[in-house]
């Protein structure tokens, strides 16, 4: 890795935790709001909470984290949509997991869901979702390894010339409909 990789990572990451947390306190507000003042059962207040900040994110690393990586937006949410479903079900799970384990012994209230939530939240954060993000969400280049991996999304087509019975050419989609030549 070069030193202008490592900056530029060190630089995401700044970005990908501030953007988290305004991501986090939209995440909270909702969940405690429904918890506590609406009456909303945890797992509900829980995972509404993970939606709202969960769009936030997206919408905040996008525009400015990660920039887009050059790809559209819809592009970028396919795969966010994947990296967000798992930090919601590991944020959820661990959520409620945890406060049921504790309840017993300290009750269940919005103070320890609360505690709970920002320990699991932060560990979510920088296990799943950050690595996610840079290396598989907004990675740069190209989609597919050089290597001709097979890919469900990857097309490739001979085709072949009528004169000659030869390939004449090897084309391959990226799965974004950027059609490269080989």
């Amino acid at each position: 890795m070069t030193k202008e990789n490592i900056i530029l990572t060190a630089k995401q990451f700044a970005k990908a935790q501030l953007t988290s947390v305004v991501a986090t306190v939209c995440d909270y507000l909702v969940t405690a709001l429904l918890y506590r003042y609406c009456g909303a059962h945890l797992l509900l207040s829980t995972l509404l909470g993970a939606l709202t900040g969960g769009l936030v994110n997206s919408v905040l690393n996008y525009l400015w984290t990660f920039r887009g990586s050059g790809r559209s937006y819809w592009h970028v949410l396919e795969r966010y949509a994947l990296v967000w479903a798992g930090s919601i079900f590991f944020n959820t799970l661990g959520v409620v997991g945890i406060v049921r384990l504790l309840a017993p012994v300290f009750g269940e209230n919005l103070r320890l869901v609360m505690t709970v939530k920002i320990i699991v939240s932060i560990v979510v954060a920088v296990a799943w979702n950050f690595l996610l993000q840079k290396h598989f969400v907004y990675k740069k280049g190209k989609m597919f390894p050089e290597n001709g991996a097979a890919s469900g999304f990857q097309v490739v087509a001979h085709m072949e010339d009528a004169d000659n019975g030869g390939v004449v050419g090897q084309h391959s989609n990226d799965g974004l409909g950027n059609e490269q030549n080989e």
